[in-house]
């Protein structure tokens, strides 16, 4: 939490004034975009790097916007980022991940809350590999 200091213009200017405190502290989230991933490989443990990524509020479906479905040629896909922190709650709540390649699909929950300042999003549970095919 950040402490907003009002400065007016002539202590800008180098004259001699009282600071004044604003009266209402203002949260300040700063910092790198937080993502969270998850690897989608396939039976042999090879990177899928074409899957499709689809994820859902567990308990009302509702959509995450965004996720990527683009190529990874690493096999790691976004889940979410710091855009979605509306859909999580700061205890944390369960979303749906698929995965899915041509007629390949696997699919797990991940619990997913917010940092302790409330300002990124955060996984609550280990790190998960999707593995398509098997």
């Amino acid at each position: 939490m950040a402490t907003l200091v009002a400065i007016g213009g002539p202590a800008a200017l180098g004259a001699q004034q009282p600071v004044q405190k604003l009266e209402k502290p203002v949260k300040s989230c700063g910092g790198p975009l937080a993502l969270i991933l998850i690897t989608v490989v396939d039976a042999k443990g090879a990177p899928v790097t074409d899957a499709k990524l689809d994820v859902k509020r567990e308990r009302d479906g509702k959509e995450v916007p965004g996720t990527m479905a683009d190529m990874s040629p690493s096999g790691e896909y976004v889940v979410m980022d710091d855009s979605s922190l509306e859909l999580v709650p700061a205890a944390g709540t369960r979303f749906v991940v698929r995965a899915s390649r041509a007629k390949q699909s696997a699919s797990t929950v991940l619990r997913i809350g917010r940092t302790p300042n409330g300002c990124h999003v955060r996984r609550l549970n280990d790190d998960v590999k999707l593995i398509l095919g098997r």
